[in-house]
């Protein structure tokens, strides 16, 4: 941590470096690239790692997190139970002798997250291509909203909400994020503010 003092404003800040990785290096090894332990993900600070690569197969894929170039640290999940390939998000078995299971069919970029501290997880689309789509008329029932729009596979969504649209951006901020598409319709309840105007817009990712 970085303490700064500023003895004629009276201001002080705190800033925190990022944690160094627990490893020299890191691999997704799985079936679709014959199980290779050679280093292929990128340090992103904080102990994250990450790979983007490009998918097309129509079969389900199996793969491992692996450090150093080979299997004496290496990461599965026994428990993973993924039943869509993007997004998921899970946390990893050291040792394990289950792999990451993602059904197919795989289409396009996929970017692999792997917290080597936290052995937190997660897989989605990389640069996905949303349609444009527009938001059906909402339906009030009390003090609840109730937001449809078409989903896209394979997206994902984030509400934002605003009271004053003359504030920086509009005054928008999350509402929920990483909101996974339905294939046919997304449906989101809201809770409405006891203001004289709300306003929403959906960012799709």
């Amino acid at each position: 941590y970085t303490f700064t003092f500023d003895s004629d404003a009276l201001t002080y800040s705190i800033s925190r470096s990022a944690l160094p990785p627990l490893q020299d290096s890191m691999a997704v090894a799985g079936t679709f690239n014959g199980w290779n332990t050679d280093a292929n993900m990128q340090l992103n600070g904080d102990n994250e790692w990450v790979l983007v690569t490009n998918l097309n197969q129509s079969e389900a894929i199996d793969f491992k997190f692996a450090a150093n170039s080979g299997w004496a640290n290496s990461w599965g999940h026994r428990n993973a139970g993924h039943t869509t390939n993007a997004p998921v998000t899970g946390v990893a078995d050291t040792l394990s002798d289950n792999n990451i299971r993602l059904p197919g069919p795989f289409s396009g970029s996929y970017r692999f997250v792997f917290n080597d501290r936290t052995l937190v997880y997660r897989v989605e689309r990389a640069n996905a291509v949303i349609e444009p789509f527009e938001l059906l008329p909402p339906v009030m029932h009390g003090t609840q909203l109730i937001l449809q729009w078409p989903g896209q596979a394979g997206a994902t969504y984030t509400v934002e909400r605003s009271t004053d649209l003359k504030l920086p951006n509009g005054g928008f901020s999350p509402y929920v994020s990483n909101l996974p598409a339905d294939a046919v319709m997304n449906v989101i309840t809201v809770n409405v503010q006891q203001v004289d105007l709300e306003f929403y817009r959906i960012r799709g990712e």
